[in-house]
């Protein structure tokens, strides 16, 4: 039997090339899609699971943070006055990941933290603070609080002073460090059996104290 086999006409293999192109991309848009979510979905993520073991069984939903500015001092007193505010309006609140950095290598602090990349996605009220606690901070709306300023006063947060405290408990190895430091001092030969701290303050405050608070620090 005699088969004659046609040649393909150009028409139709265009045809196929035409398939198989759009075919191609169809396929490689669906895996880049998949690979998008899969991209993103690490970030969405810790949000809701953060948020969600934040919450206790009084808290309204949001998240409230606060600027993380100055060094250990002035975190120290942010920390306490995010964790009074946010206790007493019945928020979760977060910490930056600057301020944890901060304070977790030397205090057993337990608000979770808010890392940046999921912190630039969020669209926050900036709330500014005055120095002093104020009756108006005890209604603070939005559910979505950013604290600025340099909210430090003891009024905020003297309500909760056992639980501060619990906050600003050392390591361990922190503690150690200096109980071994203060072992090892010798005063005429012996052991002091009795030690006095004095913090001395002449960086910044050089300068800052004359022409900000009108004061005077000593010379020397």
């Amino acid at each position: 039997m005699l088969v004659v086999q046609m040649p393909f006409s150009f028409p139709v293999a265009h045809f196929i090339l035409f398939v198989f192109t759009v075919s191609t991309i169809f396929h490689v848009q669906q895996r880049l899609a998949k690979i998008q979510a899969m991209w993103e979905l690490p970030v969405q993520i810790p949000v809701l699971a953060s948020t969600s073991k934040a919450l206790g069984p009084s808290q309204l939903r949001g998240m409230w943070t606060i600027n993380a500015i100055g060094r250990l001092g002035n975190q120290m007193g942010e920390y306490a006055t995010l964790y009074a505010l946010a206790k007493m309006n019945g928020r979760p609140a977060f910490i930056p990941a600057q301020m944890h950095s901060t304070l977790a290598p030397i205090f057993r602090i337990t608000l979770p933290v808010l890392h940046s990349a999921t912190a630039s996605r969020i669209p926050w009220q900036n709330y500014h603070l005055n120095d002093w606690m104020e009756e108006e901070y005890r209604h603070i709306p939005g559910e979505y609080v950013r604290f600025t300023g340099y909210p430090c006063s003891w009024t905020f947060y003297h309500h909760l002073r056992q639980e501060i405290l619990q906050e600003f408990t050392l390591h361990d190895h922190v503690r150690e460090e200096a109980q071994k430091f203060l072992r090892g001092l010798q005063v005429n030969g012996s052991r002091p059996g009795t030690f006095v701290g004095v913090h001395v303050r002449r960086g910044d405050y050089v300068h800052v104290m004359p022409k900000v608070w009108k004061g005077v620090v000593a010379d020397r």
